[in-house]
């Protein structure tokens, strides 16, 4: 499968197939689909059916044309990625396995609290909601933005678009519904400057309730464990992913 041929939307069959649960991927803010094809084809070897599509600002690094589409939008970005998600799921029957990256995690795990057809969460480089930080550090590291000013003005506006004073309330009440022993995989890159693994680990304190295995990933920046650490990266994957699809 090339880049040029990877689908956007659809269901990527595996040839060796051995699991009648799909995966269905959430990608990160900005992201595509074909930014995950490393992982289908991991996934599709090991016999899983893998589902992808192009999340709410899929390919948005252009913040010019970002602030515009936000907006315009009376709903937050959140609820938009939640309310997505869940139309992708109900196109697809069975039991799923959602695999998240970075804050779109969040996202996964308010769809789950409302659903009994997802078996586990798999997320890389998320859940966090430490918004103002998480921001300001992704105009200093990703975006690269010397300016404090401009940093300032940009950290603002993407924090307020995400209306993130009103996500904690909701998500606090909404976590509570996620079944008792629902198990996730976390993985955590030591070397991630946009979301450290103590924003991640912050998130994860207010779900007792989860079966929560926690993957540190020591040579790897933000959502680079597949790239860097590659065959520890799939070996976590595939032995959690055994465990949920006994």
């Amino acid at each position: 499968m090339t880049i040029e041929n990877f689908p956007s939307q659809t269901i990527i069959p595996s040839h060796k197939k051995k699991h009648d649960t799909k995966i269905i991927f959430i990608h990160h803010l900005g992201g595509e689909p074909v930014h995950l094809k490393h992982h289908v084809e991991f996934l599709n070897q090991n016999g899983f059916d893998v589902y992808t599509y192009p999340a709410f600002l899929h390919g948005k690094e252009d913040w010019d044309a970002f602030f515009p589409l936000i907006k315009k939008s009376k709903k937050g970005i959140l609820e938009i990625w939640t309310e997505e998600l869940e139309q992708q799921l109900n196109q697809l029957n069975g039991k799923k396995i959602i695999f998240s990256f970075s804050f779109p995690s969040v996202s996964a795990l308010l769809a789950i609290s409302k659903r009994t057809d997802i078996k586990a969460l798999i997320c890389d480089g998320g859940p966090f909601l430490d918004l103002w930080s998480s921001c300001w550090r992704f105009f200093t590291y990703h975006q690269q933005i010397k300016s404090v000013l401009f940093k300032l003005y940009l950290t603002g506006r993407m924090y307020f678009a995400f209306q993130a004073l009103s996500i904690r309330r909701k998500i606090k009440k909404q976590l509570m519904h996620i079944p008792k022993n629902f198990p996730i995989l976390s993985l955590q890159s030591e070397q991630d400057q946009l979301v450290p693994a103590s924003s991640i680990n912050k998130f994860f304190k207010q779900m007792k309730q989860v079966h929560l295995t926690t993957v540190p990933l020591k040579d790897s920046a933000h959502l680079e464990g597949l790239k860097k650490e590659r065959d520890f990266y799939m070996k976590s994957v595939l032995t959690f992913l055994q465990k949920v699809t006994k």
